[in-house]
């Protein structure tokens, strides 16, 4: 009983973190290359978090990851085309891992 009081209070102390995965300049989960001369049209800042266990959006038959997952949804939300300067944070919390996915989305006129 000892033992379990000592662990639970272990737990309590050790914080939740966070912490910056990737930079990326543009991505997609739904469109391959931007195409050349191809004009866009800023949609505004987006701001999307998935969490491992959550129903995903991944397309049938794929196997996908967080972050794969972060942007679908920062897509899906916005009806987004690309998101540029795109920043992925991982949360890794007591029960559960997170990415988020910060970026500018943008529509291809």
């Amino acid at each position: 009983m000892k033992v379990c009081k000592s662990f639970a209070m272990a737990l309590l102390l050790v914080p939740a973190c966070s912490h910056k995965v990737l930079d990326a300049p543009l991505v997609s989960m739904t469109k391959r290359n931007l195409p050349k001369g191809a004009e866009i049209k800023s949609k505004g800042e987006i701001d999307a978090k998935y969490c491992a266990g959550e129903p995903a959006k991944k397309p049938v038959g794929s196997v996908i990851g967080l972050m794969d997952e972060a942007t679908l949804r920062a897509q899906s939300v916005g009806g987004y085309d690309y998101i540029r300067n795109a920043t992925f944070i991982v949360h890794n919390g007591f029960f559960k891992t997170c990415m988020e996915v910060r970026g500018e989305g943008i529509k291809v006129k």
